[in-house]
């Protein structure tokens, strides 16, 4: 299946995109252009952040949660206002890459190096601002998501190649019991590397391949691909479920390729023939 584009949002790094069904809004980041975006009946508005932005997730309130350079911060649309949550890891030279909220209301974070003598890692920040050291030692933390049933989560670290899952415990939110859920490391060059993620409503796994023009869907049991959708231009970043039924693939592309690739920094669409879920909310303390 092929994805058209939804809306031209001429993103230098597009990534993050998430539905907010309450509003029906799409809302995604451009990491290297510093902007936190809206996508609203056909309307785009940017939010100019101080920083690169990786990731925004959903509050129970009007705030949204951003991962800028330094750290977790509530971001209020109306009066633009930032307030610090947490900074799990505010090394220079690292940033907010990829993140969510979790089913209990914790939110997840990745911290990403960009240079190459350090690492980063996977962060569980809970609503009072603390926070623990999930996976360090981590090049490239990027896509999570969860199993309808919230009892596995799921992580990508770009460079393994590889889709892990976890043990899941909602009531705690404790997370154990890593292991390989898709093994992509055999895969073509061509195929790129797995980037953002998400979960449909049956528990499948939908991979963004930077550098590989498509968005796979992987059997969450066998680690096997069952279908994928490709796009005009090669570097997807991340993928997400909305519209009115849940049943639209919204897909974030990089726009480093707009000379030779005129659609890169779009924002791409298409109905896959599965359901989403309605993403998680951070729960304020």
């Amino acid at each position: 299946m092929d994805a058209q584009v939804f809306i031209n949002v001429d993103a230098k790094l597009g990534e993050g995109c998430l539905w907010d069904e309450k509003t029906a809004t799409l809302w995604y980041v451009d990491i290297e252009g510093k902007v936190l975006g809206k996508v609203k009946d056909g309307e785009i508005t940017r939010y100019d952040m101080p920083s690169r932005i990786g990731t925004v997730g959903l509050t129970e309130g009007d705030d949204l949660v951003v991962a800028l350079e330094d750290g977790l911060y509530f971001f209020n649309p109306e009066t633009k206002a930032l307030t610090l949550l947490a900074s799990p890891d505010a090394t220079p030279g690292n940033r907010g890459n990829d993140g969510k909220p979790a089913p209990n209301g914790d939110f997840f974070a990745d911290v990403m190096p960009m240079v190459k003598e350090q690492h980063g890692g996977l962060y569980q920040v809970k609503p009072d601002g603390s926070f623990v050291c999930i996976m360090d030692g981590l090049d490239c933390a990027n896509g999570l998501g969860w199993s309808p049933d919230h009892k596995t989560m799921y992580f990508i670290d770009s460079p393994s190649k590889v889709v892990f899952g976890f043990d899941y415990d909602e009531e705690t939110g404790a997370v154990s019991n890593r292991r390989v859920v898709v093994d992509l490391t055999g895969d073509p060059k061509e195929y790129g590397v797995p980037d953002g993620m998400c979960v449909d409503a049956e528990g499948k796994l939908w991979v963004a391949r930077c550098g590989g023009g498509m968005v796979q869907r992987f059997d969450n049991i066998t680690g096997l691909e069952i279908d994928h959708v490709t796009v005009s231009c090669p570097l997807t970043t991340c993928a997400t479920f909305g519209g009115e039924n849940m049943d639209t693939l919204f897909i974030t592309t990089m726009g480093f390729t707009k000379e030779k690739f005129p659609d890169s920094g779009c924002i791409f669409c298409c109905k896959p023939g599965v359901k989403g879920m309605e993403a998680f909310r951070f729960h304020h303390a």
